[in-house]
């Protein structure tokens, strides 16, 4: 009976520490999975909180635009009366002592959703929500917050750029670069020439640009790519309670073993 209730014991420090362990959470697929015929890229622009244009990537066919947020890598959180139908929240943004999110915030104070098809040179805003609204593959759908703002780049530009292929340069043949001679007794020899760089001999045929004459440059806002090593931040630092059920689980063991061991040597007794 004694080994029964220490083993009942045991089973029940490990189903308390698993319940209390923090459920792990997939980060994003990589951004360049996401093309014009692949997967949903999404853009959330975070420019009114002073941070970067963030992109991210829903692969494969996500049912909604709220399911390829979150496959994305972003976070969010509806309103108390319409849920996750209306969307409040996007990685805690606004902050819940900027926004209660209890009922629908108003224009100036709420995040304006996006979209562009492949090719798409400017953004549609969306007449439906987030769970409304079933993007197609190749599908960019885009949030920045306020009064109908729209995100600081183009649909074109939020599409990741996949890198050129790459070559490997190649070599003139080494007959190429020798020249047949032949000497007084008619026995051929060869000599080697030495190639002529075209570069020497180019000349500019117009005047260098001086720097008031070029024209302005504009800056593009930088885009942060959410990789699959990025995770959803959870903080679990300041709750006790898994430190607690640790040390109950290594004393529940010790103690078990304790018991098996007297119990056997009981019987070999």
């Amino acid at each position: 009976m004694r080994l029964s209730l220490h083993t009942a014991a045991l089973g029940a420090a490990i189903a308390m520490l698993a319940v209390a362990a923090p459920a792990a959470r997939a980060g994003a697929a990589s951004s360049a999975a996401c093309t014009t015929t692949a997967g949903v890229t999404v853009i959330v622009d975070f420019t009114h909180f002073s941070r970067s244009i963030e992109r991210g990537c829903a692969a494969g066919a996500p049912a909604d635009a709220l399911g390829a947020i979150h496959a994305a890598g972003f976070s969010t959180a509806g309103t108390s009366r319409y849920g996750d139908a209306f969307l409040c929240r996007v990685d805690n943004l606004p902050a819940p002592k900027d926004e209660a999110c209890g009922d629908t915030p108003p224009a100036n104070s709420s995040w304006a959703f996006y979209w562009a098809k492949p090719g798409d040179t400017t953004w549609t805003y969306s007449r439906t929500g987030v769970l409304s609204y079933h993007p197609a593959t190749g599908t960019v759908i885009a949030l920045a917050f306020g009064n109908h703002a729209k995100p600081e780049i183009t649909p074109a530009a939020a599409v990741p750029v996949p890198p050129p292929p790459t070559t490997t340069p190649t070599s003139p043949p080494v007959s190429a670069l020798i020249a047949p001679t032949t000497t007084l007794g008619g026995a051929p020899t060869t000599t080697a020439r030495t190639p002529v760089s075209t570069t020497t001999a180019a000349r500019p045929t117009t005047s260098p640009v001086t720097a008031s004459t070029s024209a302005p440059t504009t800056s593009t806002p930088r885009v942060v790519d959410r990789t699959a090593s990025a995770s959803i931040p959870h903080d679990d630092s300041g709750s006790p309670l898994p430190a607690l059920l640790g040390a109950a689980l290594v004393v529940a063991l010790a103690v078990g073993a304790g018991v098996t061991i007297r119990a056997r040597r009981r019987r070999s007794a």
